[in-house]
């Protein structure tokens, strides 16, 4: 519109008017291709979350070990350090720093033993001086994801949120497969599942609480929801 001539390198077009049909199919073929794209990406991450070798975050008293396809440790992953891990490397979860795991413990014990609100626990860990798991002071939505979260006794967790633009996985009669919604998926407004699509996957992973004291403590929060 500008005079200005467009080169087109790759998809031999002109840059003309001749080139309006040829544009859109060209166009529809690549939306095409990232459908393709994503749903065999989810039919991946599901061969590997079955399997337990895809580990959902870093949750916090954890390290990642990554490993190769001969269970070869490459890299013992912190918090805070970047991983050296490549698409065909497995990630496993495995207990880290002791302090970090005190914590944890000490958190579920305060909140399902002792009658300590999520409040009160956090001020008593900034009294100490302990750094939250963003390093920062602990606030209540660092102590509720602690308190929810089920990595701790051992239990892997995916699908509690999505970000997918055109398949997300969904649980069916057969299991678990991925669903197109028919347009582009907006990430915001579906970021969050449903609990019943959930994936959990059981003793997974070495636990670092007993499961009397998390589920005593899902007990306490569904009370004090109420």
């Amino acid at each position: 519109q500008n005079g200005v001539e467009v080169v087109y390198i790759s998809e031999n077009l002109r840059g003309d008017d001749s080139d309006d049909l040829v544009l859109g199919t060209k166009q529809w073929l690549a939306r095409q291709e990232s459908k393709d794209k994503s749903r065999d990406s989810i039919r991946g991450q599901l061969s590997r979350i079955f399997k337990g070798l895809s580990s959902p975050g870093h949750p916090y008293g954890y390290y990642r070990q990554i490993e190769d396809k001969e269970g070869k440790v490459i890299q013992v992953c912190k918090r805070g350090e970047k991983s050296r891990a490549n698409n065909e490397d497995y990630t496993r979860l495995i207990p880290g720093d002791a302090l970090e795991i005190n914590v944890i413990r000490r958190i579920f014990d305060c909140y399902a033993n002792k009658g300590m609100g999520k409040r009160l626990i956090a001020r008593m860990l900034n009294k100490e001086g302990i750094p939250s798991p963003r390093g920062k002071k602990w606030g209540l939505c660092a102590i509720e994801t602690i308190l929810s979260n089920q990595t701790y006794i051992g239990n892997l967790v995916y699908n509690k949120t999505s970000k997918a633009k055109f398949h997300r996985i969904v649980k069916t009669l057969n299991g678990y497969e991925a669903e197109y919604k028919g347009k582009v998926i907006r990430p915001k407004t579906e970021r969050y599942r449903n609990e019943e699509q959930w994936i959990v996957i059981e003793n997974k992973i070495e636990p670092i609480i007993p499961k009397e004291l998390f589920y005593k403590a899902q007990r306490v929060r569904a009370e004090r929801n109420k």
